[in-house]
């Protein structure tokens, strides 16, 4: 037989003839020869062959089943990477721009991302381990009222490449009041189930590449949205939120501001262009503009000026217990045609005023805004809350 034959697989009678023509066997000094001999040479040859490629085989089988299983030890990891990393990632905090500026140093950035403050809640959609996920609230605890709606909106999506968190925030078809709309979102007793909401998204954030900047996030999520699914039969349930524009113009911030809240909207997210997402932490690269303290404060005189475009404005004046005299452009069409026709709509009448902060305690507001006339006694210059 030739050194290139593949000894694993040769015939009995191969391994016979090539026995008897190589191996020879020494007894008493002299060479012997034996066809028996070499015939049981050639059954035991076959036989170790046989036995070696069975064992070969079972090697190789054992091989293959290491291989699955490192491959199933792996994915498994993976998952639990993931798992974990879905536990680990708590939603980036958002910073109050007049917070950011009261400190010694404030560090604003530069172009910033402009986007509409809605008055709903915030909701996280996760899409991990191949499946989407139950929305759930910041605290990462799954909404009862949505549950339904991962296999009736979210699994007919087509879904991201890799795991990916939506940020959105739901508000309710037809209910503005955020009180009432926290209610209805937060049911898990009864007909719970909700489908009057819409999820305004905002982000679309990576699981792997959290250091990926806004602008980047931002076109993903818009090709996401128009590309893969503005045609189909869910978007009712889904808006893109829209930036209002890009700028670094803290003046222009301001405007954009107070046009949304004269027009009845809460106030306006700012996201630094060039900045990751960061879970769990709270600094200038995510700020908002929005009055979150309501005070009662009674209405002591009502009044026009002239601004400098030369438009006429209403203002109302409000006086805190310590003499402090909050004055507050009345911007509602509404508001204002009820006080031209009757000024004691509003005069000697507890109000609820909404602001930023207190410049001086007991003193003059940061960004006071007119939110509506109370009905009732109310203690003047006391939170909102504080009803008698």
């Amino acid at each position: 037989m030739s050194k290139e034959k593949d000894y694993r697989h040769i015939s009995l009678e191969e391994a016979f003839q090539w026995v008897r023509a190589n191996c020879a066997f020494e007894h008493n000094r002299k060479v012997i020869k034996s066809r028996a001999v070499a015939y049981v040479l050639a059954r035991a040859v076959t036989a170790a062959v046989d036995v070696v490629e069975a064992r070969t085989k079972e090697v190789e089988g054992l091989r293959k089943e290491l291989d699955n299983l490192q491959e199933q030890i792996n994915a498994m990891q993976d998952v639990k990477q993931l798992d974990k990393l879905e536990v680990q990632m708590k939603p980036q905090l958002v910073l109050h721009l007049h917070k950011e500026e009261a400190k010694k140093k404030p560090k604003l950035l530069g172009d910033y991302i402009v986007t509409e403050k809605l008055d709903g809640i915030y909701v996280y959609i996760d899409y991990i381990n191949d499946n989407w996920q139950v929305p759930h609230s910041r605290a990462g605890r799954p909404i009862p009222a949505f549950e339904h709606l991962k296999a009736k909106v979210f699994e007919n999506l087509e879904p991201p490449a890799v795991p990916t968190r939506f940020i959105a925030e739901a508000t309710h078809t037809s209910i503005k009041d955020f009180h009432t709309i926290n209610g209805i979102f937060n049911r898990s007793v009864g007909d719970y189930h909700c489908n009057e909401v819409v999820f305004n998204l905002h982000d679309m954030v990576q699981f792997d590449s959290l250091e990926e900047p806004a602008t980047s996030r931002l076109d993903r999520l818009q090709n996401w949205y128009f590309e893969e699914n503005i045609n189909t039969n869910h978007t009712s349930f889904l808006n893109f939120m829209h930036p209002v524009t890009q700028t670094a113009d803290k003046v222009e911030w301001m405007e954009i501001f107070t046009s949304i809240k004269e027009s009845g909207g809460e106030g306006i997210v700012l996201k630094h262009v060039d900045s990751g997402y960061q879970p769990d932490k709270r600094n200038s690269s995510l700020m908002k503009i929005k009055l979150e303290e309501q005070l009662v404060l009674y209405c002591v005189d009502v009044f026009y000026t002239v601004g400098e475009k030369g438009h006429s404005n209403l203002n109302a004046t409000f006086r805190r217990n310590s003499g402090t005299e909050v004055v507050v452009r009345i911007g509602r069409h509404d508001d204002i045609a009820k006080i031209e026709e009757d000024k004691d709509f509003i005069l000697g009448k507890p109000c609820l005023l909404e602001y930023m902060c207190e410049v001086v305690v007991g003193g003059s507001l940061r960004e006071p805004r007119f939110k509506k006339v109370l009905l009732g006694n109310f203690v003047n210059d006391t939170p909102y809350k504080d009803k008698v």
